[in-house]
């Protein structure tokens, strides 16, 4: 559990979850995630005695434990607590607290696809990587004292917008090359993120696939009027706009960019990245 998820609010859940949790099992143990957002008191393979590991928190928490353990074996569950909470809705989850204890002990499990990152960085990513324009708007939603919630992540688009550069970039997309000017290059596995932001409908986390969404140069006045369609439940239908299927893809930028995995910020000086679809990587609890 992460007690500082949704700027420290989550602190207010841990006796009730405990209490929880110890109502439906007769072992369980509880572990807070440090300043790096590790579970520093599993280690070496520790993590495998357990039948479940639960990732109590926000997309982030989400996407620390999971690169902890993601070639653990273990299946895994998420308990939401987050201000965007991204991934629960992006796979349909339960929005009650209540019903995931409900449906981590029915033992249901679903093969979830997770996304490899090599090149600058690398790692595992859940839900989405967002570089450039959506890099930059992430990273300053979670600068300053913008105050918890999906409205932070529309403050941080609209400076991102203020201040991002079209960038040249080279996509080695399934193989085939592709030269774009971009604005924004978002990596999907899930349909949405930014709390509210539907960057691609059709993804699904199950599919062994995934979808590059890219934006070209727009005037500041007309990505001002275009950013709010994103939350109306599909993206808009502008010839900027492109989604594209596939299952592995590098990018090249010429210049640096800003870049986040599930919220998490990676750099802002990345210009190479490797990124390509591992099906059915974790288990993960779902819904019978």
């Amino acid at each position: 559990m992460n007690p500082k998820a949704a700027s420290g609010k989550a602190h207010d859940q841990i006796e009730w979850i405990w209490r929880s949790a110890q109502k439906r099992w007769d072992h369980v143990s509880l572990f807070l995630t440090n300043n790096q957002g590790i579970v520093s008191e599993l280690s070496h393979g520790q993590e495998k005695e357990y039948d479940m590991i639960v990732a109590c928190g926000g997309d982030g928490t989400i996407h620390r434990v999971i690169n902890q353990f993601a070639d653990s074996g273990v299946p895994f569950g998420v308990l939401p607590l987050g201000s965007g909470n991204d991934f629960v809705k992006s796979c349909n989850l339960p929005s009650k607290l209540s019903d995931h204890f409900d449906m981590w002990l029915d033992g249901t499990t679903r093969s979830l696809d997770l996304v490899k990152i090599s090149g600058d960085v690398s790692g595992w990513a859940v839900n989405t990587i967002g570089l450039g324009l959506d890099g930059m708007a992430n990273y300053y939603a979670h600068k300053g004292k913008i105050r918890p919630g999906t409205a932070r992540y529309t403050v941080g688009a609209i400076l991102a917008a203020l201040r991002s550069k079209v960038s040249s970039m080279t996509l080695h997309l399934d193989g085939k090359e592709i030269r774009e000017d971009l604005l924004m290059a978002t990596i999907c596995n899930g349909k949405i993120e930014g709390g509210s932001f539907h960057l691609s409908p059709d993804s699904e986390l199950f599919d062994g696939r995934l979808e590059l969404a890219t934006l070209s140069h727009l005037p500041f006045p007309k990505l001002l009027l275009t950013l709010p369609k994103f939350k109306n439940g599909a993206p808009p239908t502008i010839p900027q706009y492109k989604l594209r299927p596939f299952q592995s893809l590098t990018i090249q930028s010429r210049n640096p960019l800003h870049v986040h995995a599930d919220g998490e910020h990676l750099g802002s000086t990345i210009r190479s990245l490797t990124l390509e679809v591992v099906p059915g990587k974790v288990e993960l609890s779902v819904p019978q």
